[in-house]
C-alpha cells in the first residue's frame, strides 16, 4: 500500500502525467500533451546520442582494421619484394 502512495504522490507532482484507477488494485498513467512532448525529446535525444556513439565507434574499428592491413600488407611486401620473387623463379 505505501508503494501505491508514493507513486500517487509521484504523479501529483508530476503535472506531466495523469493518474487512473482502473480497478481497485491496478494503476494507470495517462501522459498529458506536454509529458508526451517531454518523453519523445528524451527518447530523440536518447536515440540521438546512441548512434554517435555507434558511428564513433564505427570508424575507430574502420580505422584500426585499416591500420593493421597496412601494417600486414607492409610486412608482406618487404619479405616478397619484386627482386625475392624474380629470384625464387
Amino acid at each position: 500500500m505505501n508503494n501505491e502512495y508514493e507513486i500517487l504522490s509521484h504523479l501529483e507532482k508530476n503535472k506531466d502525467m495523469s493518474q487512473r484507477q482502473i480497478a481497485s488494485r491496478t494503476l494507470r498513467y495517462i501522459l498529458t500533451p506536454g509529458g508526451m512532448t517531454e518523453k519523445t525529446r528524451l527518447a530523440y535525444q536518447y536515440l540521438k546520442a546512441s548512434y554517435g556513439q555507434i558511428i564513433k565507434i564505427s570508424r575507430a574499428v574502420d580505422e584500426v582494421v585499416a591500420a593493421h592491413q597496412a601494417a600486414r600488407a607492409e610486412q608482406f611486401n618487404s619479405k616478397y619484394n619484386v627482386v625475392n620473387i624474380l629470384e625464387i623463379l
